[in-house]
C-alpha cells in the first residue's frame, strides 16, 4: 500500500503542475510552464508532510521529509532527484534516492501524450477575465487511458489556470477516477514562510472508488517545484474522515545545497535561521 505521504506530495504537486506556448508555437507546454523547468540544475526544495490516519477509532501519525533536486532539465523535459525519509512511531525509516525524468506535460519517460488544441477559451479568477488557450491530452496506460483538458495562458502566472482529467480502464466510456484543479485566486495572503505576501491558490478535487480527496495549495513561481504550503484530506463513502495531511515547505535554494547529511538534520540545523 502506497503511503499517503507520498500521495499528498503527488497532489500537491498536480496542484501547482494541473497536470503552453505562445501562438505560433508548437502546440503543448514548455519548460515556462513546468514548476522545475524555468530553474537551473541544482536548485533543490525540501518539505515536510505530517499525516493522520484515521481506522477504526485509532489515528496513526507519521511525519515525511522529501528533498528534491533539480538534476538536469532540457527542452524535452527535467530529471529530479527525490530522497525521502520517514518518520512512523519515533523510528525513521529512510529509502533510497531516486531519479525521475518527467515531460513537461507531467508524463514520464515512453509515455507522451497525444495533443489536440481546441482552441481559445476565457476563464475567470476573482473577477480578473484570464484568456487561455485549450489542450485535451491523452495519455496511454495499461488496460485503459488517461485524458486531460488544460487551460493555460502565457501571460498570466501560474499560467495553467485549470485541469480536468479522467482515467479509464478496460471500459474506455466510464472513468474510475476524476481530477479536477483549478486556480482560484492569483493574489492569496500568503505568510507561512520567509518573506511571502502572497501566492496562487489553489484547489484540487480527486474522486475515486475509495472516497473524495480535497487538497488546497498555495503556490509560487519563485519557488522551486512550486508548492508553499497544501492541505489535504480524505473522506470515504459515506464522508468519513479517512486521512487528513499537511505539507509545508520547509527550506530551498537555487543553487546546490552544501554541508548536509541527512534530511531532518538539514531542518534541525537550518530552522533557527530563518
Amino acid at each position: 500500500m502506497e503511503c499517503f505521504c507520498t500521495k499528498c506530495v503527488r497532489a500537491c504537486l498536480l496542484a501547482v503542475m494541473l497536470c503552453g506556448p505562445a501562438i505560433g508555437q508548437q502546440t503543448g507546454l514548455t519548460r515556462q510552464h513546468h514548476p522545475w523547468g524555468q530553474f537551473h540544475p541544482g536548485a533543490w526544495s525540501l518539505v515536510r508532510v505530517t499525516t493522520e490516519s484515521y481506522e477504526g477509532g485509532q489515528m496513526l501519525k507519521s511525519v515525511t521529509e522529501t528533498s528534491t533536486t533539480l538534476s538536469g532539465v532540457d527542452e524535452a523535459g527535467v530529471t529530479l532527484k527525490v530522497e525521502v525519509a520517514v518518520l512512523v512511531g519515533g523510528k525513521r525509516l529512510d529509502t533510497d534516492p531516486q531519479t525521475l525524468r518527467q515531460g513537461f506535460h507531467g508524463e514520464v519517460a515512453g509515455n507522451e501524450p497525444a495533443i489536440k488544441d481546441l482552441g481559445r477559451a476565457e476563464l475567470v479568477v476573482e473577477n480578473r477575465r484570464v484568456d487561455c488557450r485549450v489542450l485535451e491530452l491523452e495519455f496511454p496506460r495499461p488496460g485503459g487511458r488517461r485524458v486531460s483538458k488544460i487551460w493555460y495562458s502565457d501571460a498570466v502566472d501560474p499560467y495553467i489556470i485549470r485541469r480536468v482529467t479522467a482515467v479509464y480502464g478496460d471500459d474506455l466510456r466510464t472513468p474510475i477516477s476524476k481530477t479536477s484543479v483549478e486556480v482560484v485566486s492569483l493574489e492569496a495572503p500568503c505568510a507561512v514562510f520567509r518573506n511571502f505576501r502572497t501566492a496562487a491558490r489553489v484547489k484540487s478535487v480527486h474522486e475515486d472508488a475509495s472516497g473524495t480527496t480535497t487538497t488546497w495549495a498555495s503556490t509560487s513561481s519563485v519557488v522551486p517545484g512550486g508548492v508553499i504550503c497544501c492541505s489535504s484530506q480524505q473522506v470515504d463513502k459515506e464522508g468519513r474522515l479517512v486521512l487528513r495531511s499537511n505539507m509545508q515547505l520547509l527550506d530551498y535554494g537555487l543553487q546546490p545545497s552544501q554541508g548536509r547529511s541527512g534530511l531532518f538534520w538539514r531542518w534541525r540545523s537550518t530552522r533557527g535561521r530563518r
